[in-house]
């Protein structure tokens, strides 16, 4: 697919996807979605059909809130994201639906090693989102 736009914010008028602010990872967490992180903030969107799917996480320390920007990678049920300042692990489905919040047994800063496992896939590619 090279040379292929798969998603052009232009056309996703909606405010929080046509004004990103701070564009720090995004992934395809379906083939016809996909995850972007703005700030604090998760953006799940459908890029085939231009529209917002919604909208999960903000500044917090409450669960699905982050106290910093997400480190996210793909995972079975959805989407996980290490929030480095809580060193917490939080669960979204791929319908952006929360699943669960962790707390890590480590230290503040970089992702534990079961969030590097979670980001191992079929094809034997990883991504460790440090």
């Amino acid at each position: 697919m090279a040379g292929t736009v798969l998603f052009d914010s232009r056309d996703h008028q909606a405010l929080p996807v046509s004004e990103l602010a701070l564009l720090a990872d995004a992934l395809f967490v379906e083939p016809d979605r996909v995850a972007v992180v703005d700030r604090r903030v998760i953006h799940f969107l459908d890029y085939m059909q231009p529209s917002l799917i919604v909208s999960v996480g903000g500044s917090g320390g409450g669960p699905g809130e982050f106290r910093s920007t997400p480190q996210i990678v793909r995972a079975a049920h959805g989407v996980a994201a290490w929030d480095g300042r809580a060193a917490r692990v939080t669960r979204f489905s791929v319908d952006a639906e929360l699943l669960g919040t962790r707390k890590a047994g480590v230290g503040v800063g970089a992702p534990p090693a079961s969030l590097i496992l979670v980001a191992a896939f079929s094809d034997g590619a990883a991504r460790t989102g440090a």
